[in-house]
């Protein structure tokens, strides 16, 4: 009887381990979730409701050429999609999930969050005129679940900016 009760206080000790080992494998949503939801595998810089920038696929697509001006600042939003092309929404990301991003050229612009924005959205300010190149990332800890391409790569996110003296202030932004 006692070997009995010490074999199956090991099964039930192993099996309640594994549960606990395997119940941490979700990367993107938790099990709570009523459907499953798949990692983004792309992105959408969204400005004024439209989206300019789309990366899928592993192909970076200008939808709308904006010109950015000195001494402006430009509201974006972030939409992940899946390999669908389907949205990944905010809530499916867990509180581990942030934007993250390299500039190639600092002085030609810089990406700010601010907390009110929410972490899915940045100000992007022109400081010189010029071009650069930027790599965002869906970042989780000390690693990248999703990447576009990096700054020294040719087909990586780019951005140009131009002087701010536009004397009829018609231009898009």
């Amino acid at each position: 009887m006692n070997k009995f009760i010490s074999q199956t206080s090991v099964f039930i000790a192993i099996t309640f381990s594994l549960l606990i080992f395997t119940s941490c494998s979700n990367s993107v949503g938790s099990d709570d979730d009523e459907h499953e939801h798949e990692d983004p595998t792309g992105l959408e810089l969204i400005h004024d409701g439209d989206v300019v920038i789309q990366y899928v696929n592993g192909e970076v697509s200008e939808l709308e050429h904006l010109h950015y001006h000195v001494g402006e600042e430009y509201h974006f939003e972030v939409e992940f999609l899946d390999d669908h092309g389907d949205h990944v929404h905010a809530e499916d990301l867990e509180d581990g999930y942030n934007l993250d991003w390299v500039i190639g050229d600092e002085n030609i612009l810089e990406i700010e969050q601010h907390t009110e924005d929410g972490r899915w959205s940045f100000h992007l300010v022109p400081l010189a005129e010029g071009g650069t190149k930027v790599q965002f990332m869906l970042a989780h800890g000390d690693h990248s679940h999703l990447s576009t391409p990096t700054v020294d790569q040719e087909n990586a996110i780019e951005f140009h900016v131009e002087e701010g003296d536009h004397e009829d202030g018609d231009h898009d932004h």
